[in-house]
């Protein structure tokens, strides 16, 4: 599979309207060549920092270099093969959720057009009740990690069938920030 420096390389040929053209047919068409009946597809958000001015940096939130312009960009993985089936590269002051549903949708609907999903697995940044409709709709069991807000708390402490998977703490008998 060639680097993203390549396909840079290449791309930079075209205009931004071409390249998003272009970039989900090819996407598609390297993933029908590998045989997996049903894939992974884990999907990530991710902080790059720019030193410089680069087109679409903005100052956002960067844990590591706090004040500098950064993109934000959004990226899927095919966990079987480690590849990326589709990444989108936003300014840095974009919000974890911001675009989400879009680049699911494209990422499905083009990108992964002809493959099976079987699970996807995602950060709390993919955590919207779109995403949940979406993956709902399209009967795809999904796996998105969530803030422990209050409310989910109270959702999670009043479910009484819980199937255990190993032994841990039961968080429902003694929780010391409860106390």
């Amino acid at each position: 599979m060639p680097s993203q420096s390549t396909y840079s390389r290449f791309f930079n040929k075209f205009s931004l309207a071409k390249n998003t053209e272009i970039f989900p047919e090819l996407q598609a068409w390297s993933l029908s060549q590998v045989n997996i009946e049903r894939i992974t597809l884990d999907l990530d958000s991710t902080v790059i920092t720019r030193a410089g001015t680069q087109q679409g940096s903005a100052k956002g939130y960067n844990p590591l270099r706090r004040g500098r312009n950064s993109h934000h960009p959004l990226i899927a993985f095919v966990s079987q093969t480690r590849m990326v089936a589709n990444a989108w590269l936003r300014p840095g002051n974009t919000a974890d959720s911001s675009s989400c549903e879009a680049f699911l949708q494209e990422t499905l609907n083009h990108t992964l057009k002809d493959q099976k999903v079987g699970l996807l697995r995602a950060d709390s940044g993919f955590y919207t009740q779109g995403i949940l409709n979406c993956l709902e709709s399209e009967s795809i069991n999904y796996i998105i990690a969530t803030r422990f807000y209050p409310n989910v708390k109270r959702a999670v402490y009043g479910l009484d069938h819980w199937v255990c998977i190993c032994k841990g703490q039961d968080l429902r008998k003694s929780n010391p920030r409860r106390s």
